[in-house]
């Protein structure tokens, strides 16, 4: 359990050991490196029941690597991306706990990439809040889903550089492992947009037609996406979105007065809106909650920014809000996931 609750210092950590050494700017992506390692450590190499699909999909491995590509696309209700990427993993090794590493490997690189994205004095804090605000959680489970995740957080780096090929391309790979990742668009979509007056209206028609046709949305997502989803019942979800909430009031402060003209800060603030409000529709059904997850990363990176800029004008705020991460991080450890207690690691 220990390993746990020690887990979010680790980048506070390395972030101090980064100051105190008096590296230079060019050395950050080495430190972020270090940052972001112990996490991907704990979920590559956890025991087969940390992770509410871990098991399933270690089982499904080895069953896949067996049998013959075309019957197993057939057979299967996975996409064909993650298919041929099991097969792939296959050729090298047979063993389960191999695979397992070797895909939390790809989480590693989607998130290193954004990482490297954010400034010195961001990218620490971005990893504290991925680690406890539930990102940690859902990467021990939700193995297709994350692979895209981390694909679309690849791409970010080319849009950035507004290659939208490139882009559209990732994206494309990204649905052969889980379908969902189309939502990404809506990032790119709103990439560079002011938010301005108008914006807030569009956003708010959104907000309103979605979760009034949220049962029409969700029926033709099982329709042509060969999902099995249904509307869920959800008594929780309101403390997170309070919390996203105030973050967000917390970060609208920050990007009126020093990020409104910086179009990476207007990606990150307008990508939170997208958080907020599937976070919203969380309280409609939990289906809402991992779509959710293609913005929370970014999320994590506008709170960063927002935790500098209140830390050098109201030291107060940036602890409250990281104390307050940090207990929902322990909630849930002793709530919703006290089944992943002790850690165990399959060596």
């Amino acid at each position: 359990m220990l390993v746990y609750l020690l887990l979010p210092f680790t980048p506070l950590i390395v972030q101090y050991m980064y100051r105190k050494s008096g590296a230079l700017n060019s050395q950050y992506p080495t430190y972020i490196f270090f940052a972001l390692l112990p996490m991907f450590l704990l979920i590559g190499f956890r025991a087969d029941y940390i992770g509410a699909d871990t098991w399933v999909y270690l089982r499904d491995f080895e069953r896949t690597i067996i049998n013959d590509l075309s019957t197993v696309m057939e057979t299967s209700r996975m996409e064909h991306g993650y298919i041929r990427f099991v097969k792939y993993v296959g050729y090298i090794t047979q063993k389960p706990e191999l695979f397992q590493l070797i895909y939390t490997f790809v989480y590693f690189i989607g998130y290193y990439s954004f990482a490297k994205l954010l400034d010195k004095n961001t990218g620490f804090i971005f990893v504290y809040f991925v680690i406890t605000l539930g990102i940690f959680y859902f990467l021990l489970t939700g193995v297709r889903q994350n692979i895209a995740i981390s694909i679309c957080l690849f791409s970010i780096q080319f849009l950035l550089k507004r290659k939208y090929i490139i882009v559209a391309l990732l994206i494309a790979l990204a649905f052969t492992f889980h379908k969902s990742s189309l939502l990404f668009v809506f990032a790119v979509l709103i990439y560079d947009r002011k938010f301005t007056k108008f914006n807030i209206v569009l956003y708010t028609i959104g907000l309103i037609l979605a979760s009034s046709y949220l049962i029409l949305l969700q029926n033709w997502a099982n329709e042509n996406f060969d999902y099995d989803y249904g509307i869920e019942e959800t008594g929780s979800g309101g403390t997170f979105l309070i919390i996203v909430s105030l973050m967000t009031a917390l970060s609208y402060v920050f990007y009126r007065n020093s990020g409104k003209n910086i179009s990476f800060v207007r990606f990150l603030f307008n990508v939170n809106v997208l958080t907020l409000f599937l976070w919203i529709l969380r309280l409609q059904t939990r289906v809402a909650e991992r779509p959710s997850y293609y913005f929370l990363g970014i999320s994590c990176a506008l709170y960063a920014y927002m935790y500098g800029y209140w830390k050098s004008k109201n030291p107060l705020i940036p602890v409250a809000v990281g104390s307050i991460a940090y207990l929902l991080f322990v909630y849930r450890l002793f709530t919703n996931f006290r089944s992943i207690i002790p850690y165990q690691t399959f060596l």
